[in-house]
């Protein structure tokens, strides 16, 4: 159930342990559970976002909240539940930021955060929405800057009559250790 229950059975474990859900060890998910516990103040047995952002290691990852919706489209949750943060989806959520997952799977999920379409193409509209996400717009270029930086990009790298460019161009031009820099977070898990 990993609801509020205090404790996580075996069988809890086993699911979580699981790669489709994280690779995170016996120990660390009892104290990722505990975590959860804390962040659970009104103990409903799941979180909402604003708990998540009280995460000091998320404060940190721009990229956090895309990665929770990926999360939650990818394990099927319906809109109206998706403010209901289960242990399962705090788990994969913080498997794919932790600085202990795969290069892949961060990249996989980014391209699935980019691409709006799935098409593995980014368009116009999926860059200027990447470079938001990546904190380039308001900070250090207003909305009609990203706009000529992204038509810049789309023309200097597009194929001939081609509209778009691949994820790979972009992250040959973006570079693919800043994005991934973005994407990690260091969970204090070690045994205190």
């Amino acid at each position: 159930n990993m609801g509020n229950d205090a404790s996580l059975t075996m069988d809890d474990i086993k699911t979580l342990s699981d790669p489709s859900v994280s690779q995170f060890t016996k120990q660390e998910i009892s104290k990722l559970y505990k975590r959860f516990q804390q962040l659970d103040k009104s103990r409903r047995g799941f979180l909402t976002v604003d708990d998540m952002e009280t995460m000091h290691e998320l404060c940190l990852c721009p990229l956090w909240k895309y990665v929770l919706k990926e999360v939650l489209k990818d394990f099927k949750v319906d809109i109206d539940k998706r403010n209901e943060i289960k242990f399962k989806y705090f788990i994969r959520t913080l498997w794919i930021l932790c600085d202990k997952s795969s290069a892949d799977l961060k990249l996989e999920t980014a391209l699935k955060i980019f691409d709006e379409d799935d098409d593995g193409t980014l368009y116009a509209s999926d860059l200027y929405k990447t470079l938001n996400i990546l904190g380039l717009g308001i900070q250090q270029f207003s909305s009609k800057q990203l706009k000529e930086i992204v038509t810049n990009l789309i023309k200097d790298n597009a194929k001939e009559n081609e509209e778009s460019i691949s994820f790979y161009d972009f992250l040959t031009i973006y570079g693919e250790q800043e994005l991934l820099e973005s994407m990690t977070i260091y969970l204090r898990l070690s045994k205190k």
